[in-house]
């Protein structure tokens, strides 16, 4: 996490790799991988971490296809997430595919997608707090 915070990638995924490869439970690393990723911003790698997890298992109703598809969705060139969702489907047994289909593909915003946290409790307009130097605390 603190490589990818600080912009050094290689060492994240150097680090990363190894996570996943000494974890015993060898989906529980790639989700895990995902998770950094995506907490660091690395968007075009969360998508791929995310993907390679959801077919470590290959169970159409577990929900890293569904975290792959919204990033997908979120950055079209990270992968097509309509051929993904095709996949997914042709997997799941016919009763079940309208609501995996809901699942995989919801109205309204992507999938992931949150409100950003505010940055100050400060309302909006109301003067920064400064030292006596005229520096913002």
């Amino acid at each position: 996490m603190i490589d990818g915070l600080a912009g050094r990638i290689g060492g994240s995924e150097r680090k990363l790799l190894d996570l996943v490869y000494f974890t015993s439970d060898r989906y529980q690393g790639l989700v895990r991988a995902a998770g950094v990723w995506d907490r660091v911003g690395q968007v075009r790698l969360s998508c791929a971490a995310w993907l390679r997890a959801a077919r470590w298992r290959d169970e159409p109703g577990d929900p890293a296809w569904g975290r792959a598809v919204a990033c997908m969705r979120r950055d079209p060139g990270a992968g097509d997430w309509r051929s993904v969702m095709a996949y997914v489907l042709d997997r799941t047994p016919p009763e079940r595919r309208a609501a995996a289909a809901a699942a995989l593909d919801p109205p309204g915003p992507p999938l992931g997608a949150v409100a950003a946290p505010p940055v100050s409790d400060r309302p909006a307009g109301a003067p920064v707090p400064c030292d006596n130097g005229g520096n913002p605390r």
